[in-house]
């Protein structure tokens, strides 16, 4: 059975909100490493240690915020 168009806008859809719904979460709490992999990766890769300072997690923070928000604008004009 050959997909229909009407499967392909709906596919399109639902990746845009499942994507806009990740701006969001970026945008708002600032992180999007539940399970802190990233930010250890991060901390030994740039700065040798096993931990990012609160300084670096500040600034992480903020970075996401914008992020996110242009993910959400990205994916909700998509």
């Amino acid at each position: 059975m050959k997909p229909t168009f009407e499967f392909w806008v709906n596919y399109l859809k639902y990746t845009s909100l499942f994507f806009m719904i990740f701006g969001g979460v970026w945008a708002i709490l600032g992180s999007f490493d539940p399970f802190e992999i990233f930010d250890t990766m991060m901390s030994q890769s740039f700065f040798g240690k096993d931990t990012l300072s609160p300084e670096t997690i500040k600034v992480k923070e903020f970075i996401l915020a914008p992020f996110g928000a242009t993910t959400i604008g990205y994916f909700l004009f998509q």
